[in-house]
């Protein structure tokens, strides 16, 4: 909806090539998130990195969300399995459908404890990358008053933190 103009901006997105090219975004980002691999309970694979997983495996990931840079690059090698929620990766993980996902660690925990299910219910393995989070905001029209707004609010609440 923020890309196409219908609101002024959407959270939760990071600022990667992708994404600059269809949004606005302010300088200080608002949190930090770490996306790591998850794997079925059961799998024995434990990849330290993106580059490290073999062509054709097959990746659950969340429509639309962007898993770093050097995902980017290369998931033309994989098979991508992209779905709307995240209780239908933690169901596919559970079943043994796909080989693996990326899930930001914090939403993994919270939709778990949302399902009732323990941690171990799946596997996770290594961090993926490290994101830096942003409103992100339209292109469409003049959002630059806001976008300063939410900077000059940022700084003020990081100065007054420490």
């Amino acid at each position: 909806m923020a890309e196409h103009g219908i609101v002024g901006g959407a959270f939760n997105v990071t600022k990667q090539e992708s994404t600059v090219a269809k949004f606005n975004f302010h300088n200080t980002p608002l949190l930090k998130s770490t996306a790591s691999f998850y794997y079925p309970k059961s799998s024995t694979l434990d990849f330290l990195d993106i580059k490290d997983v073999a062509e054709q495996t097959s990746i659950a990931l969340i429509i639309d969300y962007e898993y770093g840079e050097q995902y980017e690059a290369l998931k033309y090698r994989y098979n991508e399995v992209r779905v709307s929620t995240q209780h239908q990766i933690i169901e596919l993980l559970k079943t043994g459908r796909i080989d693996m996902a990326i899930m930001f660690d914090e939403v993994a925990k919270f939709t778990l404890e949302e399902l009732n299910l323990p941690m171990n219910t799946i596997r996770k393995g290594h961090v993926n990358h490290v994101s830096d989070i942003y409103v992100a905001f339209t292109q469409k029209r003049d959002v630059s008053e806001k976008i300063s707004l939410l900077d000059s609010g940022l700084q003020k609440a990081r100065q007054q933190a420490q």
